[in-house]
């Protein structure tokens, strides 16, 4: 059993790493996180390697392969261009890498957290096309993914630009709403964790949900399995 979930197929995409390429693949994830560098801002996607594989200098035609990537799409920091969608089959150019392991002995080993999501391969990406077929993938997440994008938005309605950052921070993860200075300020605080939801923003949720419960009138075993039910829902938001 070790043996095969250490197993690497044969045309798994890692293998074509280092190496320019050109590869169809399928959106399977919402925005993961953003950063920004210079001029420049990137996004934080996986996509599913599509059947027609890889496209490299060293093969005349496209080679099959699978496997998920986690791929870096860099744009202008001030550019308005679409980001692909769930579901949407996208060919993406860039460099081909393998993620980096362990660099100190005891430390975060960054290729074996990527093996374990099925990740294998890292790819870096200035340029990309959406193809016109669109693949439906999964009706649950896809669902997940447009309540979250709703959710986001009502807080960006409803309070000032910097505020909207840091609730949408502290609730889901999400800083693309922070500006750099504040980013820093959590940074040096040493306070940038409650920016990344973690077992004590769930435990928040808990409460206030069974508060909230309580306050309805709702009897004890009912308000735990609505709440139950209520964190499933969050750790897909």
């Amino acid at each position: 059993r070790v043996g095969m979930a250490n197993h690497i197929a044969q045309n798994d995409i890692s293998r074509f790493a280092p190496a320019k390429i050109s590869v169809t693949s399928v959106l399977v994830s919402d925005v993961e996180s953003t950063g920004l560098k210079g001029r420049e801002k990137w996004v934080r996607l996986a996509f599913k390697v599509g059947v027609e594989g890889v496209q490299t200098k060293a093969f005349e035609e496209a080679q099959s392969a699978e496997g998920t990537l986690q791929t870096y799409l860099t744009l202008k920091r001030d550019s308005n261009q679409t980001l692909p969608t769930f579901g949407t089959r996208v060919r993406l150019f860039g460099e081909l890498e393998l993620p980096q392991g362990q660099r100190n002995p005891g430390g975060f080993d960054y290729a074996h957290y990527l093996n374990t999501q099925g990740v294998t391969a890292v790819l870096a990406s200035k340029q990309w096309e959406a193809l016109p077929e669109e693949v439906e993938g999964n009706p649950l997440l896809k669902a997940v993914f447009a309540l979250r994008k709703r959710l986001l938005a009502s807080a960006q309605r409803g309070l000032s630009p910097e505020l909207a950052g840091i609730l949408n921070g502290i609730l889901f993860g999400e800083r693309t709403g922070i500006s750099g200075e504040l980013r820093n300020d959590f940074e040096r605080t040493g306070t940038i964790h409650i920016l990344a939801t973690a077992g004590l923003h769930v435990g928040i949720m808990a409460g206030l949900l069974l508060a909230l419960f309580k306050h309805c009138r709702i009897s004890r075993r009912n308000a735990i399995l609505l709440t139950l039910a209520s964190l499933v829902l969050y750790a897909f938001l």
